[in-house]
């Protein structure tokens, strides 16, 4: 009786005993790493339950874990709109007139949370779990039922409010397109609703994705959520076009969770790092490039461990500069990418993120990084290999 309550007793503080046990052998390099798998299949997170802080982590360290998985499960965060495009738009300006030359309009879904799992999922067959909110919208609902990447259960519907709906306004030549959105209840869509189910699912690893942070809720308790994720989830982020005087709450709670570590990859343009170095009271002058702007930004601040700002050159071509280990590296593209097509980021960003977990665990960190930068870049211009290189690089 007494062997079988210390063998509950042991179990239920099973966290707290292998912590101790992985400090008694810390000095035993051998003694370490043969319970550190032992650890991590019994408890997946006697890390965190041990008091450890997220960022005792490094970025480095979670893809390093993600590549010995294989296949790490891929959570994605963010809103789905209704997308209706309107093309061509022949002018600059709104007038009182009337234009009876367009082509037949396009409906369908869109949003960067949808884009990436879609592109994803052409470039490596790899399913992912979608984390959005739908609203009373049938024609999303049944568009999103037809998504052939979706992963488990269906995106919660909330029949009290409207879907996300955007508008794009196509230029005649393509050089810009103008969008009216209206968030509808992707503006509700909280941790509340999903951060349990996420954790379950990423309790040995994975990779989670949130895309159009600031047309979310995901500001409300983003640091405390974040900090209690398993500590081999890797976390992106990308925020994509925003105003910075216009969510003040949101710049807060994202500038905290950089300062603390608990973002791995910041993904934008150099647009939108000059939009959210502004809300962090730091002036920057576009004009002298996004390497001297990310420069300026890891002085001044403490950014995630691993940043890529997307951008063009002054002759159209596609560039990417990163931010690794206190350095910035420029990678350029064979060519120009797509002018500003819908979704056309999405092939950037679903790229760079499979490669950072594609391949040899004990891979340099260093170029892992640039290396997937180096493909995403030509997946943007169009230039990716159609079927992915699993050679030992």
């Amino acid at each position: 009786m007494l062997l079988g309550a210390s063998a509950t007793a042991l179990w239920i503080n099973r966290a707290q005993a292998i912590s101790t046990l992985y400090r008694w052998f810390s000095p035993s390099p051998r003694m370490r790493d043969a319970l550190r798998p032992v650890a991590d299949t019994l408890v997946p997170d006697w890390r965190r339950d041990s008091g450890w802080p997220r960022s005792r982590y490094s970025a480095a360290w979670r893809i390093s874990e993600l590549r010995k998985l294989g296949k790490p499960p891929f959570l994605v965060v963010g809103g789905v709109y209704l997308d209706i495009s309107i093309r061509p738009v022949r002018v600059s300006k709104l007038e009182d007139n009337e234009f009876y030359d367009l082509d037949t309009p396009v409906v369908g879904c869109g949003g960067s949370a949808l884009h990436f799992g879609q592109e994803l999922y052409r470039r490596a067959g790899i399913k992912s779990r979608l984390y959005t909110r739908l609203g009373k919208s049938d024609q999303l609902r049944a568009i999103i039922r037809r998504e052939p990447w979706i992963r488990g259960r269906r995106p919660r519907i909330d029949r009290g409010g409207q879907s996300g709906v955007s508008l794009h306004l196509i230029q005649d030549e393509g050089q810009f397109h103008t969008t009216f959105t209206h968030t509808g209840v992707v503006a509700r869509l909280s941790w509340s609703d999903i951060k349990h189910h996420i954790g379950r699912r990423a309790q040995r690893g994975g990779v989670l994705y949130i895309a159009g942070f600031f047309r979310t809720g995901l500001c409300v308790d983003l640091r405390e959520t974040l900090a209690r994720f398993p500590y081999k989830l890797l976390v992106c982020l990308e925020h994509g076009r925003f105003k910075a005087k216009a969510n003040p709450s949101a710049n807060a709670a994202l500038q905290l969770a950089f300062e603390e570590q608990l973002v791995d990859v910041y993904l934008c343009t150099d647009a939108e790092l000059c939009e959210l170095m502004s809300a962090c009271g730091l002036v920057v002058d576009r004009r002298n490039g996004p390497a001297a702007a990310l420069t300026y930004f890891a002085r001044q601040r403490t950014p995630p461990q691993i940043v890529v700002v997307r951008s063009r050159a002054g002759d159209g071509t596609a560039l990417a500069h990163v931010l690794f280990g206190g350095e910035v590296f420029e990678v350029a593209g064979q060519g120009a990418p797509p002018p500003h097509g819908i979704g056309s980021k999405g092939r950037f960003m679903a790229t760079f993120v499979h490669e950072l977990v594609t391949g040899r665990p004990d891979e340099d960190p260093r170029r892992v990084v640039v290396h997937a930068a180096e493909q995403a870049v030509q997946s943007w211009v169009g230039h990716n290999r159609k079927e992915r290189d699993v050679s030992p690089r």
